[in-house]
């Protein structure tokens, strides 16, 4: 795991200027810090600038580092991620007659591979990733990024210059200029997050996930091309499941992702999808399994009971943190500080406690993120596709009259005919729009809602086209690696993921989604572990905004957007102290703080 900046320009580039620009991004690689600065062309009119941030966990030898070069293929990378099936792809290179240089490198096979097969050479890598891929003989340069939008890649292109980075703050600081986006910042108030490949500032963008762009410098005017190599709509199938072959994909995923030369975790919620990767993790381990779990002081959320179960049924070396519910304000700020573009999402903050309290102990943490969308486990799914009568509809209709700063609105929704109504009200705030006067084009059913077919792998299709790729993976990249930690999910797999896209589905019941975790904890444990409702990891962010009410209001006056929108909103939205205005309060918090850093 690392981050990186860099230039490619035909001007000169304050080299003082960049490294100040890379601060921001040495919390991704604190251990190693390399530079290189040369040129892309032979007319030497392309300067290259480059800065690496390491965090070492493959190969931890000092020529394993990066930026990357090959002289054979006069290639070279910035590479931030893992590829966990690295050693497999480095035997079939070794037997195509490629010579290594490094021990066991990942990014010595992504620079090797991808110069020796093409850029399709991606479609091989089992893993988390953004790449920045130089051909110097081509004068071609290509951004990267993983099929799931695990790990982040931003960019800044006109005629002539390219700059990227794995930080979008890093880029604003090194342009020095930049315009606000108000098309976006609305989807942002909408959505709670500015899908890629937009970002909240005109002309900065991030590469989509499951995409490659190629710069060509080789012309007079910089020029792109857009690659798709990954797209799951294109997977879905309805071949015979077969149990059996899904659990050996399913702990080949886990085993895989056990590939490391430092100490690794495994988070313990204490729930069936970290559970079930624990339980695969110590029969795949040759060694005792380290667990980690935080819990909140708040007894009505404490699963402690069933952490000791999983502990003392698979005998792991166990650390438990307690961390107290009510948050303090220097923990809320320091939460949004880490994130580098704008998300509201209620788990923010306690993402970025969690990961903070296991990186004072280990590097890597292996996490059941993702098991949601692989098995149909979210609630949402299940209102969703319960399908409702004309008298229900008729609830929906009060909707169009609710005033907005009540609370949401989006309620009476659920009870609509029409299921894409139902699934749009858990992803976007209509009503907020409209408290705040904002008349917007943006529609997540327009975007996102593009299907005839209405069942689970449609609503799982949405998921890991928006609410995974463009919320979930930003949460949990941003909170781990502003504390240097390395998340990796074996349930974000995409070798998983295909695999229920294409085949039937194993279990009908949405009473009981994860059927297949189930079957596979049984034996191990009682029918109250497995069939006990799902409950998350919680600290009150509710409490502290409507305790702070006063402190957010000096916030959004000293601010730039907020009382521009509406002076009144705070007191509006404080009417009724409902979950939703909480969001509402806290997403518009979010967004006065993280202009305030830039």
């Amino acid at each position: 795991m690392c981050g990186f900046i860099g230039t490619l320009t035909k001007s000169v580039i304050d080299i003082e200027n960049l490294n100040k620009c890379n601060e921001l991004i040495e919390c991704r690689g604190p251990d190693e810090k390399k530079s290189f600065v040369g040129k892309l062309d032979p007319d030497q009119s392309i300067n290259i600038n480059l800065i690496f941030n390491r965090l070492s966990i493959i190969d931890l030898a000092e020529n394993a580092g990066q930026p990357m070069f090959s002289k054979t293929f006069q290639t070279g990378i910035v590479f931030n991620g893992e590829i966990f099936n690295h050693r497999n792809l480095r035997r079939e290179l070794e037997n195509q007659g490629i010579t290594f240089s490094t021990s066991h490198s990942d990014s010595e096979v992504v620079l090797l591979g991808l110069s020796y097969y093409g850029l399709d050479y991606v479609k091989k890598f089992i893993g988390q990733f953004s790449i920045v891929f130089i051909d110097f003989k081509t004068q071609h340069v290509t951004l990267i990024r993983d099929r799931l939008g695990q790990k982040p890649l931003f960019y800044y292109s006109d005629d002539n210059d390219l700059i990227f980075s794995s930080n979008l703050k890093s880029l604003l600081k090194l342009k020095g200029e930049f315009q606000i986006d108000e098309t976006n910042l609305y989807e942002y108030l909408n959505f709670g997050v500015i899908p890629a490949p937009k970002t909240l500032f005109k002309r900065f963008k991030k590469i989509e996930p499951g995409t490659y762009l190629t710069f060509d410098f080789n012309i007079s005017r910089l020029s792109s091309k857009k690659t798709e190599y990954w797209n799951p709509e294109k997977l879905v199938n309805n071949n015979k499941f077969e149990k059996k072959d899904f659990m050996e994909l399913f702990n080949d995923s886990v085993l895989l992702r056990l590939d490391s030369d430092v100490p690794y975790a495994n988070f313990l919620s204490g729930g069936l999808d970290s559970t079930a990767i624990v339980k695969s993790t110590v029969s795949l381990a040759e060694k005792q399994l380290n667990t980690f779990s935080v819990i909140t002081d708040n007894t009505l959320y404490d699963e402690s009971k069933w952490i000791n179960q999983v502990v003392e049924t698979y005998n792991t070396n166990h650390i438990n943190k307690i961390i107290n519910s009510n948050v303090e304000t220097e923990d809320v700020n320091a939460s949004i500080d880490a994130y580098d573009e704008l998300i509201c999402d209620p788990s923010t903050l306690p993402s970025y406690l969690l990961c903070n309290e296991m990186s004072k102990n280990f590097k890597v943490a292996i996490s059941g993120d993702g098991g949601d969308e692989l098995f149909g486990g979210y609630k949402r799914y299940f209102q969703t596709l319960n399908k409702k009568n004309n008298i229900q509809n008729i609830i929906s209709k009060f909707n169009a009259i609710y005033p907005g700063f009540f609370g949401s609105g989006n309620e009476f929704h659920l009870y609509s005919n029409d299921w894409k109504v139902r699934y749009a009200s858990f992803l976007e705030d209509k009503n907020f729009l409209k408290t705040l006067g904002i008349k917007s084009s943006s529609s997540f059913i327009e975007k996102y809602l593009n299907y005839s077919n209405f069942d689970l792998k449609t609503v799982q299709l949405i998921d890991y086209n928006f609410y995974l790729k463009e919320i979930q993976m930003l949460k949990i990249d941003r909170a781990s690696m502003a504390n240097s930690l390395e998340v990796r999910s074996p349930m974000l797999d995409h070798r998983l993921i295909e695999y229920i896209l294409g085949h039937e589905n194993y279990n009908t019941d949405m009473d009981n989604p994860k059927k297949l975790l189930i079957e596979h904890l049984n034996q191990d444990f009682s029918k109250d572990f497995t069939n006990r409702p799902k409950q998350g990891f919680v600290v009150s962010n509710e409490d502290w905004i409507f305790s702070n009410l006063n402190y957010i209001d000096t916030v959004f006056k000293s601010g730039k957007i907020v009382y521009d929108l509406d002076k009144n909103i705070l007191k509006k939205l404080n009417i009724r102290k409902s979950r939703m205005n909480g969001i509402r309060i806290w997403k518009l918090y979010f967004l006065e703080r993280y202009l305030s850093s830039i």
